[in-house]
C-alpha cells in the first residue's frame, strides 16, 4: 500500500517542477530602470527594430525604420551617459527617469549640409525651405559625404538630457513611448529645422 501511495507522490512533484522549469523560461527578464533603458538604446543603436520595440509598453506601437543616411547617423550615434531615477508617485506605475544620451550634434549637421546645398545650387537663400529641401536628392549625397566619420574627422557629438517615462506591467518595466521620446530619436528635427529658418532669416537681414 506505502508504494502505491508514493507513486502518485512522485509523479506530481516532478509535474510540478516541470511547469515552474517552463515557465521560468519563457519569462522575460526583470531588469531595472537603467538597465531597461540602456537595453533600449542599445537596441536602437544596433538598428534592431524588434527588440528595440520589444522594450514598449504599447505592443500596437513600433519602431520605424529611419528613411535617411541622417536619420541612421542620429540612431547610430546614441549612447547612454547616465540615468537618474526622479522621486515619484509610489502609487501610480508610471515614473520618470533622467536619461543622459550623448548624441549626433543634429543642429551642426543639418546647419552645415543646409549651407552645402545653397553653395552647390547656387540658390538664393531667401527662397530656401530648409524642410523641403531635406528630401531633395542633391541634399541627400550631401549627408552621404559629411556623415563619413573616421578617426580624423568624427561627427559631431553632444550630450542631451531626456525624460523617459516608464510604466510596471506585471511586475517588468516598459517605455512608454510619447511624442518627447519620439523626438529625441529623430533627432529633433523639427526644432532644428526652425533653428536654421532662424539663421537664413538673420543671414539675409544682415546682407540687406
Amino acid at each position: 500500500m506505502k508504494k502505491k501511495r508514493t507513486l502518485p507522490a512522485v509523479l506530481l512533484i516532478y509535474f510540478l517542477l516541470g511547469i515552474f522549469a517552463l515557465s521560468g523560461c519563457g519569462s522575460q527578464p526583470k531588469l531595472s530602470a537603467e538597465e531597461t533603458v540602456r537595453a533600449f538604446i542599445d537596441a536602437v543603436r544596433a538598428g534592431d527594430i524588434e527588440k528595440a520595440s520589444s522594450y514598449l509598453d504599447d505592443p500596437s506601437v513600433s519602431l520605424t525604420v529611419p528613411q535617411n543616411r541622417l536619420g541612421e547617423a542620429i540612431r547610430q550615434s546614441m549612447k547612454v551617459v547616465s540615468v537618474k531615477e526622479n522621486k515619484n508617485d509610489e502609487t501610480s506605475s508610471l515614473f520618470t527617469v533622467d536619461v543622459t544620451l550623448q548624441m549626433l550634434d543634429v543642429l551642426q549637421v543639418m546647419s552645415r549640409a543646409t549651407m552645402l546645398y545653397l553653395m552647390d545650387t547656387k540658390t538664393d537663400p531667401q527662397k530656401v525651405d530648409p524642410e523641403t529641401i531635406q528630401d531633395d536628392q542633391r541634399m541627400a549625397a550631401i549627408y552621404d559625404t559629411i556623415l563619413k566619420e573616421d578617426e580624423k574627422n568624427p561627427l559631431p557629438v553632444k550630450e542631451t538630457l531626456c525624460i523617459f517615462t516608464l510604466r510596471e506591467q506585471n511586475g517588468i518595466l516598459k517605455i512608454v513611448m510619447d511624442e518627447s521620446l519620439a523626438n529625441t530619436l529623430e533627432g529633433n528635427i523639427r526644432e532644428n529645422l526652425e533653428t536654421i529658418r532662424k539663421i537664413l532669416r538673420n543671414q539675409q537681414e544682415t546682407e540687406q
